[in-house]
């Protein structure tokens, strides 16, 4: 088992990136852990237990997809405009929202 201290972000490289980038990518790391190496393996705890842990299951895995989805697209993209960014760092934040709201769920 690695150190609980220590977060492996394979989303970005070994170069420079502002602290808020930065923030974006290990959240999502952290979600991308637990649906990869804890919740697909877990059978606890029961999903289908009741309505919050069904919502919260979807929201948990609508998440996962949005930020694999988003990462290849960003892959993909160059050099885009401020407005561009600002847009991209809007939809960003709403998604760091929404992960922060099912936060509780993510123990196994």
């Amino acid at each position: 088992m690695k150190p609980s201290n220590i977060l492996e972000i394979e989303s970005l490289d070994t170069g420079w990136r502002d602290k808020d980038d930065v923030l974006l990518h290990a959240c999502f790391q952290l979600l991308s852990d637990f649906v990869e190496k804890e919740m697909i393996v877990q059978d606890f705890p029961d999903w289908n237990a009741t309505a919050e842990m069904i919502q919260a299951r979807k929201e948990i895995e609508e998440l996962y997809a949005w930020w694999k989805d988003w990462r290849q697209k960003d892959m993909l993209a160059g050099s885009s405009s401020f407005e561009a960014d600002f847009k991209n760092y809007s939809i960003e934040n709403e998604m760091l929202k929404r992960l922060v709201d099912v936060r509780m769920h993510m123990w196994t």
